[in-house]
């Protein structure tokens, strides 16, 4: 499990203040949304890839799986 991040420490050092009530929610709230918006351009990215490269193992006439 990898180490948990205390986001209202992180703010009280990075604003020398108390941050405002709901901040590390929002925070964290940005953050998934971030790490989502990027899981889902990498999927969307690497499937097409992944498809063109099947096209050119599959276009040896001696394969066997080549129905061609």
């Amino acid at each position: 499990m990898p180490p948990r991040i205390d986001i209202r420490a992180l703010l009280l050092i990075a604003l020398d203040e108390k941050p405002p009530p709901g901040l590390p929610d929002r925070v964290m709230a940005r953050v998934a949304a971030l790490t989502t918006i990027v899981e889902f351009a990498r999927m969307l990215g690497a499937a097409p890839i992944d498809w063109i490269t099947q096209r050119t193992e599959r276009s040896d006439p001696n394969d066997p799986g080549n129905s061609e």
